[in-house]
């Protein structure tokens, strides 16, 4: 089967991977990952063997990988990225295969933890000369902490369709309570 056959498809079935994720079906949406992942793969190694060309080849590599951590198979995503920047691919897909590694690494760190984040859920870090194992400067924390929180602030007022905020105060406490509920669809309480 061509690369072409093999990377439809793989889309095809990521597609309904994620039909799966949206209707809240975890593990039936992580089989169809699995086997688009499969797909994919073979679609990559084959592109090689059919001497597709540049970018194709390090793009259907990138894709495999993406693929390789929705299925959680995050050694085969790093795999996939080392052998596509070990061919030399674009500069620009080089830095997105880059890219991609980070969330390799910032996966293979939960897994090595034992954690796994749910999809409403987010994991903070720190880095930086304040910032040691285990150990951070408090005004430092209370400082990164404090732009989080204004940076979620102003994501939740984006998605609600807010204006725009250069400065000032964004009414959290007023707020919290309408931003919340109206983000779930519901109406706020007065």
């Amino acid at each position: 089967m061509s690369a072409a056959d093999l990377h439809r498809q793989a889309m095809a079935l990521a597609d309904r991977a994620m039909i799966e994720v949206i209707k809240g079906n975890t593990e039936a949406a992580l089989g169809l990952y699995k086997d688009a992942f499969g797909l994919e793969r073979s679609a990559a190694l084959e592109s090689v063997n059919e001497n597709v060309g540049e970018p194709t080849i390090s793009i259907l590599h990138r894709s495999a990988a993406t693929l390789a951590l929705d299925a959680r198979e995050t050694r085969e995503a790093e795999r996939l990225i080392a052998a596509s920047l070990a061919m030399d691919p674009p500069d620009d897909i080089a830095d997105q295969l880059l890219d991609l590694l980070e969330q390799v690494h910032f996966r293979r760190h939960l897994e090595l933890r034992g954690l796994r984040l749910n999809p409403g859920e987010f994991q903070f870090a720190m880095t930086g000369p304040a910032v040691g194992y285990g150990i951070v400067s408090s005004e430092e924390f209370v400082q990164r902490v404090q732009t989080l929180e204004t940076m979620l602030y102003r994501t939740a007022e984006r998605l609600l369709n807010q204006p725009y905020r250069g400065s000032g105060a964004s009414g959290r406490w007023s707020r919290t309570s309408q931003c919340t509920s109206r983000y779930r669809g519901q109406r706020a309480s007065p």
